[in-house]
């Protein structure tokens, strides 16, 4: 007896296939590279770049500073709590150390602002020399220049190919010194011919005004 495997298809299963058949895949939309879009991915790729590298070395850096020892001179704590209240500071700031003469003092933290001074200032310079010094970054800390000079330094990442900007940024940062030693000397009160000494002394003391390369990404004063 001959058995036979291939059944008669229902019209319902008919359908289907012939429905399934004529089912097409539906094209991919290519959008042309255009000159502008082209320009806007390569603008885009370098600002994310400035931003990452911003960002990563703030991080090692805050974690560098978090590690340097804090000032235990009694007399140079003495005199820095003084200043803070001549000048009217509220917020917490701590006084830090790191070693070498290579880089001068600075302050930077936004939250929880850090004065950073070469050991061999806070250890030896007579608190005449040091007050200047220290003045000048609470000057920086009262007028929250940080603030300022992160807007700055973003506005900078999105507009990095704009001279103007740059040029801008430069004027603003002189500017902004100018304003910084107008307002210690006149809640510091202190002469200005001792505090120009003090500054000048501390920089001819250093190789080089950035610290930790601080100052060039923003993030110090």
């Amino acid at each position: 007896m001959n058995s036979t495997f291939n059944r008669e298809k229902s019209p319902g299963q008919t359908n289907n296939i012939a429905q399934s058949e004529n089912i097409s895949t539906p094209d991919i939309i290519h959008l042309p590279l255009t000159y502008s879009s082209a320009i806007g991915l390569i603008w885009l790729s370098i600002m994310l770049f400035f931003g990452l590298i911003i960002v990563s070395r703030a991080i090692l850096i805050n974690h560098r500073i978090q590690s340097l020892p804090q000032c235990t001179r009694q007399d140079v704590l003495q005199m820095f709590d003084t200043l803070c209240t001549r000048i009217g500071i509220r917020r917490n700031v701590s006084l830090r150390l790191f070693s070498g003469n290579k880089e001068a003092p600075a302050v930077t933290g936004l939250l929880s602002p850090v004065i950073l001074l070469p050991s061999h200032m806070a250890g030896k310079w007579s608190l005449t020399d040091l007050e200047p010094i220290v003045l000048h970054e609470l000057a920086h800390v009262k007028r929250r220049d940080l603030w300022i000079n992160w807007l700055q330094i973003a506005l900078q990442a999105v507009w990095f190919f704009h001279p103007v900007v740059w040029y801008t940024n430069h004027r603003v940062r002189k500017h902004r010194e100018e304003l910084t030693d107008d307002l210690a000397l006149r809640l510091g009160k202190i002469h200005h011919t001792r505090y120009a000494r003090s500054l000048l002394h501390a920089m001819e003391s250093v190789k080089t005004p950035h610290i930790f390369g601080l100052s060039e990404i923003g993030l110090a004063e």
